[in-house]
């Protein structure tokens, strides 16, 4: 049975943040990168074929904002202090192929028995995602006046 505690929901908030803001990001670099369509007003290729009629060009459900910078910014620097974290270690030989397939064996037959409890946690992650999503457009809208 998964226990919940306060580290972890502080975790699955950030990493839905992230997850969020990395896929707005990667939205917007897409349709940056499709190029535009003559005559329209600047708007992209890619959000003519996905969105023909502009109802969400501006929309905080595809558009980054400041918040997701930063969290892609601290998302960085925390990848940075790992990676160096490693590398700081003690130098380490190659593992062998036997030992490379005992330790897969070990840790599929790990993440088989808590393959309930990833369920969970995938839902939890879910809901996070969604909730922050909707957060965001209840805030866009808040401040605009309307939807």
């Amino acid at each position: 049975m998964l226990v919940r505690c306060g580290l972890q929901e502080i975790i699955l908030e950030q990493l839905a943040l992230v997850i969020g803001a990395a896929s707005r990001d990667a939205f917007a670099r897409l349709r940056s990168r499709s190029g535009t369509l003559p005559a329209s007003g600047g708007r992209s290729r890619l959000g003519a074929l996905l969105d023909p009629l502009g109802l969400f060009r501006d929309s905080p459900l595809v558009s980054p904002d400041e918040r997701d910078r930063e969290a892609l910014e601290a998302a960085a620097r925390l990848a940075v202090i790992a990676s160096s974290l490693v590398e700081a270690g003690p130098e380490q030989p190659q593992p062998s192929a036997t030992e490379l397939r005992k330790l897969a064996t070990t840790l599929s037959g790990k993440v088989w028995s808590k393959r309930a409890e990833l369920r969970v946690v995938s839902r939890r992650l879910a809901a996070k995602i969604l909730d922050q999503t909707s957060q965001r457009v209840v805030a866009k809208a808040g401040s605009t006046g309307g939807p």
